[in-house]
C-alpha cells in the first residue's frame, strides 16, 4: 500500500518547474504521462483487460513543507458522483477520451 499513496518517502521524477506564482493567479506545467505496458497490474471483467493507473505527485514551493497527492487515473464515472472507471486494454495502445484524475484522500 506505501507504493501506492505519495508520501515524504516516495521516489517521484521531477516534471517540471514553474516560476512565481503569486496570490489568486494560477500556472501551468504541462507533461505527458506514459506507462510501459508491462507495469500495468492488469484484472479482467471476463475477456476484457483493465487497469487503473494511479499517479503519484509532489508539489514543493519554497516556504512551505512539500504536499503529496495520490490520484486514481480513468474513465469518467458513468453517473453523477459515481466511482472512476477502469481503462480497458482491448484496444489499441494510444489515448483515450474522458480521462480523468481523482484525488484520493489520506486516511491516516
Amino acid at each position: 500500500m506505501e507504493q501506492q499513496t505519495a508520501s515524504a518517502g516516495s521516489s517521484l521524477q521531477r516534471i517540471g518547474q514553474a516560476a512565481r506564482i503569486g496570490p489568486n493567479q494560477t500556472g501551468t506545467i504541462r507533461g505527458q504521462l506514459q506507462m510501459p505496458i508491462g507495469d500495468f497490474e492488469v484484472f479482467r471483467q471476463g475477456q476484457i483487460p483493465f487497469c487503473v493507473p494511479i499517479l503519484l505527485l509532489r508539489l514543493e514551493a519554497e516556504g512551505i513543507e512539500p504536499q503529496h497527492h495520490t490520484f486514481l487515473i480513468g474513465l469518467a464515472p458513468t453517473q453523477p458522483g459515481g466511482r472512476v472507471q477502469p481503462l480497458p486494454l482491448s484496444g489499441p495502445p494510444g489515448g483515450y477520451d474522458g480521462v480523468i484524475a481523482k484525488r484520493l484522500e489520506r486516511t491516516s
